[in-house]
């Protein structure tokens, strides 16, 4: 109770505290809020004072503009002067107009000029060809009568156009001679070697051989039947084995005891009948031969009478009857025994007549084979070795007629070439040129006639070219005298139109048109300068006319917002706008401060109140509960309440040293006890329980000592107010610290789910980015490392390091130099941005002189790596070192590489 009295009045404390403090702060925020002063005039026309600021920019350089626009305007000016004076002295520049001439008179002088450069130029030509031209013409006629006439060549063309192809085929025909000989006599030894048949090349093309599929259909029937007799030979083999073996069973049933079958048994009934037929007859008195009688005996073994005999049939019978009872399981043996003999000897027999037939079909087949053969006059062999010797057969002949058809070509070939030959002779003999010797071939003769058409066909181009020269050149004569004349006639005309052109600008008719092109220039120079000072004039103008707008806008302006600047000049007047304008926005923007932090004041002071009024509400429940009527009573209460439980436990404490002192039992026991102990050995036993409470004593002036010592340190500690103070403080802190714990608990908790986010990315990401990045780090370091992967650091935290071939050293990215740090980035980077584009619309990749730390061959790696990434989408590169563009060109496919110069 006391505990929760003293919590709820420090909280009481702390919270009119911090209550007062938001009163107080709130007054001061309210004062600074009524000392601020801000222009609302100047806000509501913030838009026009800026625009008067950013326009009183482009005055001021107006007004620099025009100080120089006026002195180029003078220099104009001086310049026109100086070229009008050299023209015409009597002519000021404000009469210069008239001396300006229209535009189609200009061009008639300047084309009048030209035409006189050409008139003059085509006349001083056309007369230095003319002896040119004669003397050309007659040289041309002293070599044409110095050639000759050319001979007639067309039938010699005729016949080497038509020769040439079997000129070509001569060799061939040669080629194709010796190996139609090699492969006949190839032939000839293969027929030699031929078994079953010899003969001629001719004869093996005639020979009737039987056809591949008649081969081929008793190659089939002869293996059938072949097959079939062996595979009854085999069953019947099978059955002889087979019937040997039942029969080998039988015996041995026979050996070790004969098994009695129903026939044995039928026969034993049948003798024993007999045997009583024979006795009952005796019996009966009818007659019984005595033969019959001594065979019964004798069938009977060693009985001596007919009783006897009878009396053994019964006995065998019985016999018999029993053993077939008892060795039923081996009658049963031989019974199957003896049907299986039955039935292999009847599918012996069966298999016998079988291979019999076969062994005929065999002969039959036989016969009508070597029958297909006696046309041919052979004795053939097996089917399948008759094929072999056919199809041999068949390949010598399809050579031999090959040959032959090769012959009779080769024969035609050489009739075709010696024709040619014949016709070439003869129409080189009509030129008068040598007959073929011997050993010259159909090619020798075809290219002595191609030499005697090269060298006419030359002579008769040579006189062609010669005679249509002459033609151009007698052409070409006349049409230069032609050219004097026109020119001539042309010049006296063009005299005429330039004495009237050239009038206008006060020239003679003699001027040439150098001169008349002088005049013009000077002309054109002088409006020219005219026209560009009468701009500049217009510009100073404008000058002038915006200054005095920009001069009455602000004029307007100030006295609208600002009339203490009335005075002002109009630049310090926009300038001083601007800066109270900036002011004006601070003062503003302090303003919507202090209103938050009034607000925040404000609910502060009410969460106190509120806080207060639970407070007190709790304290009065307590005051209710403790029997007082205010909070302040409460510690008197809790004293009486406290030396109350003091008795109490006194008094308890007296009924549990009874209750030791009694051993467990109750005060009326105790007491009852007492009176029975004897008073004279309590002296003995007060000394003893003395000696006792001098050790207890001992004891507790040690746990004193204790005590005291701990009590001493405790008392240097501050007892004062102090204390409660700091505690009060400290709650004012918290309750002011409390927006800003809850700012940073929401932080820290935002914090924390980003991280998680950002590892289950990394968890989700690391496999395909990292193998890209593995690969394209491989490549750009030019297989200087092999890869990259994840370790951890000695914090625990993931790190990325570099693999070197072979897997077993790696790199840390601080181990690694600048260049190879920056490529590892790059990987990195392309490895993410392949991987967003694979499910993202592409965006432009823009990098800027990347490769400044890479040597050549890393560059040119990295280059292809963008080539690459060049298919997914943009990459634009920037460089001002010329040889990486040498590289690029080099290394990457133009249809990806765009070449763009930006001007310094």
């Amino acid at each position: 109770f006391r505990d929760q009295r003293v919590d709820l009045l420090q909280k009481l404390r702390v919270s009119e505290n911090d209550r007062d403090q938001a009163l107080k702060n709130a007054e001061i925020i309210q004062k600074e809020q009524s000392e601020l002063q801000i222009s609302e005039s100047l806000l509501k026309n913030s838009t026009v004072i800026e625009e008067i600021h950013r326009e009183f920019g482009s005055q001021h350089k107006a007004a620099r503009d025009r100080i120089q626009l006026q002195t180029r305007m003078s220099v104009l000016l001086g310049e026109a002067g100086e070229i009008l004076r050299s023209l015409r002295d009597d002519v000021t520049l404000d009469h210069a107009e008239k001396l300006r001439i229209k535009k189609s008179e200009a061009v008639r002088i300047q084309d009048l000029g030209a035409r006189f450069e050409r008139i003059v130029t085509r006349t001083q030509t056309a007369r230095e060809a003319i002896p040119t031209l004669t003397h050309r013409i007659a040289g041309i006629d002293r070599k044409l009568e110095k050639l000759g006439a050319p001979r007639q060549i067309d039938p010699l063309k005729h016949a080497v156009s038509r020769a040439e192809e079997y000129g070509a085929l001569e060799k061939h025909y040669g080629k194709e001679q010796s190996e139609i000989s090699s492969e006949l006599k190839t032939l000839d030894v293969a027929l030699g070697k031929q078994t079953l048949w010899s003969g001629s090349v001719e004869k093996l093309e005639r020979l009737p051989v039987p056809s591949m599929e008649t081969i081929g259909l008793f190659e089939d029937q002869t293996a059938k039947s072949e097959l079939k007799y062996v595979n009854l030979k085999e069953d019947f083999e099978k059955i002889e084995r087979t019937l040997a073996d039942v029969e080998r069973q039988i015996d041995e049933l026979r050996l070790q005891q004969e098994v009695p079958s129903e026939q044995d048994l039928q026969k034993a009934r049948e003798r024993r009948g007999r045997g009583w037929q024979l006795i009952l007859h005796t019996l009966e008195g009818k007659s019984v031969l005595d033969e019959e009688i001594d065979d019964y005996i004798k069938g009977g073994g060693i009985s001596k009478t007919l009783s006897e005999a009878f009396e053994n049939s019964v006995h065998k019978a019985d016999e018999v009857a029993d053993r077939l009872r008892r060795e039923a399981d081996r009658v049963a043996a031989k019974a199957k025994l003896l049907a299986d003999q039955t039935s292999h000897k009847t599918q012996r027999d069966h298999l016998k007549k079988e291979i019999d037939t076969a062994e005929k079909a065999k002969e039959k087949l036989v016969r009508e084979w070597v029958q297909l053969w006696q046309p041919a006059e052979i004795m053939p062999r097996s089917p399948k070795e008759m094929r072999a010797w056919a199809q041999h057969h068949m390949g010598l002949a399809a050579k031999g007629k090959e040959a032959r058809e090769r012959q009779a070509k080769v024969d035609r070939l050489k009739d075709e070439i010696d024709a040619h030959f014949k016709r070439l002779n003869q129409c080189l003999e009509s030129l008068f040129e040598p007959h073929s010797v011997n050993g010259e071939t159909l090619a020798d003769l075809i290219k002595r006639s191609k030499r005697v058409l090269q060298t006419e066909d030359e002579l008769h181009n040579k006189i062609k070219q010669l005679r249509s020269e002459k033609t151009q050149r007698e052409q070409e004569l006349a049409e230069a005298q032609a050219r004097v004349n026109s020119s001539e006639m042309e010049l006296l005309q063009w005299q005429k139109e330039w004495e009237q052109a050239v009038r206008l600008l006060g020239l003679d008719a003699d001027a040439v048109p150098a001169q008349a092109n002088a005049v013009m220039e000077d002309l054109n120079s002088l409006f020219g300068k005219l026209k560009d000072a009468n701009i500049l004039q217009k510009r100073i103008h404008g000058i002038n006319r915006d200054a005095d707008e920009f001069a009455i806008k602000v004029t307007g302006l100030v006295d609208a917002v600002a009339g203490d600047l009335k005075n002002l000049p109009v630049g310090d007047a926009t300038l001083e706008l601007n800066s109270r304008l900036t002011l004006a926005r601070a003062a503003q923007s302090q303003r919507q401060t202090l209103r938050k932090q009034l607000v925040q004041e404000q609910s502060r002071m009410d969460k106190a109140v509120g806080r207060i009024a639970e407070i007190e509400t709790r304290l009065k429940g307590m005051c209710e509960e403790a029997g007082c009527e205010s909070y302040e009573d409460l510690p008197e209460a809790e004293r009486r309440s406290e030396k109350r439980k003091q008795i109490e436990a006194e008094l308890n404490n007296l009924d549990e040293r009874l209750h030791q002192l009694s051993a467990g039992a109750t005060i009326d026991d105790f007491v009852n006890q007492a009176l029975n102990v004897d008073p004279d050995g309590i002296d003995g036993e007060i000394g003893r329980l003395t000696e006792a409470t001098d050790t207890l004593n001992q004891e507790k002036s040690e746990l004193d000592q204790c005590i005291g010592s701990e009590r001493t340190e405790l008392g240097k500690m501050d007892g004062s107010a102090r204390a409660a103070e700091l505690a009060e403080e400290i709650q004012l802190l918290l309750g002011r610290l409390e927006n800003d714990v809850e700012q940073y608990a929401r932080l820290k908790i935002a914090s924390k789910v980003l991280n998680q986010a950002i590892e289950r990315y990394r968890e989700k990401s690391q496999e395909p980015i990292l193998k890209r990045t593995t690969e394209l780090f491989k490549q750009i370091t030019r297989g200087s490392f092999q890869g990259v992967r994840a370790e951890f650091d000695d914090t625990g935290q993931p790190v990325l390091v570099g693999v070197r071939p072979g897997g077993k050293e790696i790199v840390t990215v601080d181990g690694m130099s600048d260049g190879t740090a920056d490529q590892l980035y790059l990987a990195l980077r392309l490895a993410g941005l392949q991987d967003y584009l694979e499910r993202n619309e592409p965006i432009p990749f823009i990098v800027d002189d990347i490769l400044i730390k890479f040597d050549d061959d890393r560059a040119v790696a990295t280059l292809r790596a963008l080539e690459r990434l060049s298919e997914q989408t943009q990459v634009i590169f920037f460089t001002h070192h010329r040889h990486l563009l040498e590289l690029a060109k080099k290394n990457v496919e133009s249809k990806f590489l765009i070449e763009h110069t930006l001007n310094a």
